[in-house]
């Protein structure tokens, strides 16, 4: 039985990798915070089809990996930023044969909406992912489907709170809900940032004993979202 008190660290997915920790705390603060290209670490150079993703590409294959065994019919992602990474969820659910996506975000450019305008499966709501209007257009289009949640937007652990709150009721059994960048605010990167997506995560779980961190999405070793893949029993 996994414990939530403290949930600090990620994970590990066996005893041989915990013994490997440090190790791969080290990395990840390097490749997250280490220029490489252009003055900008790896991620910040990440793109899908020209369109900036700010993304490890590890996640991103998560993703893909996730999108094929649920086959969800939406796909609820908070927080669109330039659209790489809903780019990128809707052309793997075109390949999986299903799937739309629904961007959220409180700002959507007019750049970001060009960058997705060739792509037939993705619905733009502009606002605040935790206010009643949006949350309640999402229910209306999502209303009894399959649901996989992405949650990218604020990283406040107020806001991320909230949005786990709100959109866990989407999340089907056996289907996931995933928080991003829950490695900020030292687990093990930017440290400064104050209670995050780590520490949202870690009170949701306290009251919400349907969902479970799935450390098989650790597997990877380093992620931008260390104990952030949960999953509904």
């Amino acid at each position: 039985m996994q414990s939530w008190e403290n949930l600090k660290k990620q994970l590990p997915i066996n005893d041989e990798v915990a013994g490997l920790s440090h190790e791969i705390e080290r990395f990840s603060h390097i490749y997250y915070h280490i220029p490489v290209l252009n003055g900008k670490p790896s991620w910040e150079n990440t793109y899908w089809m020209g369109i900036p993703a700010l993304k490890c590409p590890l996640d991103l294959w998560l993703y893909q990996e996730v999108i094929n065994r649920q086959k969800p019919d939406f796909i609820v992602e908070c927080g669109v930023a330039f659209g790489g990474t809903t780019a990128f969820l809707a052309d793997i659910c075109k390949l999986v044969g299903k799937g739309e996506i629904i961007g959220i975000d409180i700002e959507i450019t007019e750049q970001t909406r060009q960058n997705l305008s060739s792509s037939n499966n993705i619905h733009l709501i502009q606002g605040n992912s935790v206010s009643a209007d949006v949350v309640n257009q999402v229910f209306e289009m999502t209303y009894g489907k399959n649901v996989l949640v992405i949650l990218d937007s604020n990283h406040t652990k107020d806001h991320v709170f909230q949005e786990l709150e709100n959109y866990s009721k989407l999340v089907i059994s056996g289907g996931y809900l995933i928080v991003e960048d829950t490695n900020i605010n030292g687990h093990p990167v930017y440290q400064d940032f104050g209670p995050g997506p780590m520490e949202a995560v870690e009170d949701f779980l306290k009251v919400n004993l349907d969902f479970y961190i799935d450390k098989d999405c650790h597997k990877f070793l380093s992620t931008f979202n260390p104990n952030g893949y949960l999953k509904r029993l």
